[in-house]
């Protein structure tokens, strides 16, 4: 009986583990699926699809590998913002800009107070 019940524990075990394992895999897979790309970079994944055949795996690597390019020149792009010619600066600073009256556009008027009060502790911290 004991060598019974020691069975049946090990077996609930390892289906909770397997559970698991595949649960974490699918909300993983889904986070990577939700990422953003930028329209051109859409654009690039499908050809990729057409093109090279492209898994349903590897589509969602290849957006993940498009989105960290997309964050990784960005970073660039802030961390040597003051060496770029003035007028490629104030480019910048529209879209920031634009961007930023679209968000407070469509926030309710609290979320709106909450969010120029970040915005104006974020600029004075630069």
């Amino acid at each position: 009986m004991t060598r019974l019940v020691a069975w049946v524990l090990a077996a609930v075990f390892a289906a909770l583990a397997a559970g698991f394992g595949v649960g974490l895999a699918t909300c993983r897979a889904a986070a990577v699926d939700a990422i953003e790309l930028q329209a051109g970079d859409v654009q690039v994944v499908e050809r990729f699809t057409a093109d090279l055949g492209l898994r349903a795996e590897q589509v969602v690597l290849l957006r993940a590998i498009l989105r960290h390019l997309q964050d990784a020149k960005g970073e660039v792009l802030r961390r040597n913002a003051q060496r770029l010619p003035q007028d490629v600066r104030k480019d910048l600073d529209d879209v920031a800009e634009a961007a930023d009256k679209r968000i407070s556009f469509m926030l309710d008027a609290g979320q709106r107070a909450r969010y120029e009060q970040q915005r104006k502790t974020e600029t004075s911290g630069r």
